[in-house]
């Protein structure tokens, strides 16, 4: 099993670990010296049901953490608190209440096409597939997520980001991780 899939699965492990804690004890949480409790302490963050904004200004700094994992669940907490606070899914790097935590966020610098699959196409089916994706630090995409859409036309959608670049998103000049959503549509017109 390669380092990144270790990574979600321990993520996924952590979460399942984490018993009801307030947010305040979550936050204290974010100052704890070893990275799994940091990383733990996040994914909890992130499944908070009615999180208040000012979370987001909390959960920041970890985007600088000295630990790609911690790095990491930051992204996704971040993701999850602007998802339940008001900002749309699909255009997080559009969202008001990220302009505070972020410098820039990420920009595609190199995209691939994304190939209608024949078979699809003369079977005749069609739509939008949602992935959800991780911009790391360094432009690359990772940790692909189909949320929904036809399962014939799934592969195409990931096959296609997965050669995206970007120019990350950068907290304090510094690049960081960032999580997107991206809806790729597949029509026969």
């Amino acid at each position: 099993m390669n380092g990144r899939k270790t990574l979600g699965l321990a993520l996924v492990a952590l979460a399942l670990t984490v018993g009801a804690q307030t947010p305040e004890e979550l936050i204290a949480q974010l100052k704890n010296p070893v990275a799994a409790e940091r990383s733990k302490a996040l994914v909890a963050i992130a499944k908070l049901k009615k999180p208040e904004a000012s979370l987001l200004d909390q959960v920041a700094p970890s985007l600088l953490d000295d630990s790609e994992d911690v790095q990491t669940a930051a992204a996704y907490s971040i993701a999850a608190i602007a998802g339940r606070v008001g900002c749309k899914i699909e255009a997080l790097d559009e969202c008001e209440a990220l302009r505070t935590i972020f410098d820039s966020t990420p920009e595609a610098t190199t995209r691939a096409p994304l190939l209608y699959p024949l078979e699809a196409r003369n079977g005749g089916v069609q739509g939008s597939v949602r992935v959800e994706f991780l911009i790391r630090s360094d432009g690359s995409v990772d940790k692909l997520r189909v949320l929904d859409g036809p399962p014939q036309l799934r592969d195409a959608a990931t096959s296609s980001l997965r050669q995206w670049r970007y120019q990350p998103a950068r907290r304090n000049g510094t690049a960081v991780p960032f999580v997107m959503v991206f809806r790729a549509s597949f029509s026969r017109s």
